[in-house]
């Protein structure tokens, strides 16, 4: 919960976006790797991995390199005779700080960046996002009525896609002013978004659902209620390999190789919502006035309590968040 600042631009980023965070409550999963595998383990075996690349990329003739490949793509590089192992540790190794500071910096910039890409969706100009509005030739639409919206006359169109098209849905449009107040949609069946397969990566976008709302505010329309739900899946499966080869006239003579296989994968599901609880103008002075605060205190919490929010106006929490709590983990 926080004040929103916004400078009078067409667009919305960085530049004209201030944030002023009250209060941020965070569900979060804190388990770690090594509740799975105790730390003396890693320790253990970073050590032995990185003694070995230390030893195999130490001792190189003027006539010999390295080269790192993956697949059909190779990177060939020297080393340095004052070279050590310190800098190759920074890529194993995970970044640790102890600074508060710090996290509390990224998790205020982590929700002003949710933010910034809320309220540039609420501005129609994302052509995938909002394709059934800026390509409608992909779309069949029908006309299923009308209604009263907030005052309003409005018509209920559905939506649906011819063979390109990617989404279905409703939306509300006024009858006077042919303004779009309201619009709930998701992929159709058997559609997704992005779906990249290439040198064994794979990155899709499976789920997509949200339901936004206008509301007329004078001669114009803001924003008043916005839900997002996505769903996204990676994947990579590749074998890199370091090669030491030796320079000659035809082709490199090759002298040692060391394999490490990568297979990862995971599934992210996001469910967001952001409601305006009301909205005044401000001069650009007040604006430029503003500073942002460095960081801000992050409540992390195991479970939803309605208490964490007491005195305050939200949103209704979904079943989803009443009932979330924090896994335990076991070995075996």
């Amino acid at each position: 919960m926080g004040d929103i600042y916004l400078s009078n631009n067409d667009r919305i980023d960085s530049l004209t976006l201030k944030v002023d965070p009250i209060k941020i409550i965070e569900l979060k999963e804190e388990s770690e790797l090594k509740d799975i595998v105790q730390k003396e383990e890693l320790d253990d075996a970073n050590e032995k991995f990185m003694e070995n690349i230390k030893k195999a990329l130490s001792n190189n003739r003027n006539d010999e390199y390295w080269k790192v490949k993956t697949g059909i793509i190779g990177y060939k590089f020297h080393m340095e005779e004052n070279s050590d192992s310190t800098q190759i540790k920074l890529i194993f190794n995970d970044t640790k700080t102890d600074s508060l500071s710090s996290e509390r910096q990224h998790a205020f910039r982590e929700q002003k960046n949710n933010i910034e890409t809320l309220l540039s969706f609420s501005t129609l100009e994302d052509e995938e996002q909002w394709e059934f509005l800026h390509q409608t030739n992909k779309y069949h639409y029908t006309l299923n009525g009308g209604t009263i919206a907030n005052g309003e006359d409005v018509y209920i169109i559905d939506f649906t896609p011819k063979f390109r098209g990617t989404y279905e849905g409703r939306i509300y449009i006024a009858m006077n002013t042919f303004a779009l107040l309201r619009a709930d949609y998701h992929y159709a069946p058997g559609k997704t978004g992005r779906n990249i397969k290439l040198f064994g990566i794979r990155f899709s976008e499976n789920e997509f659902r949200t339901s936004i709302y206008f509301e007329k505010k004078d001669d114009a329309y803001a924003l008043k209620y916005y839900s997002k739900k996505e769903g996204t899946y990676l994947s990579i499966d590749r074998t890199i390999s370091l090669l030491k080869k030796k320079k000659r006239v035809l082709i490199d003579q090759k002298l040692e190789q060391i394999k490490m296989g990568v297979n990862y994968g995971v599934s992210t599901k996001s469910s967001i919502e952001i409601l305006v609880l009301k909205e005044e103008k401000i001069s650009q002075k007040q604006f430029s006035d503003f500073k942002e605060k460095d960081n801000i205190e992050t409540i992390y919490v195991n479970q939803f309590d309605e208490k964490l929010w007491k005195g305050y106006s939200i949103i209704e929490p979904t079943k989803q968040m009443k009932d979330y709590k924090k896994m335990n983990m076991n070995t075996y």
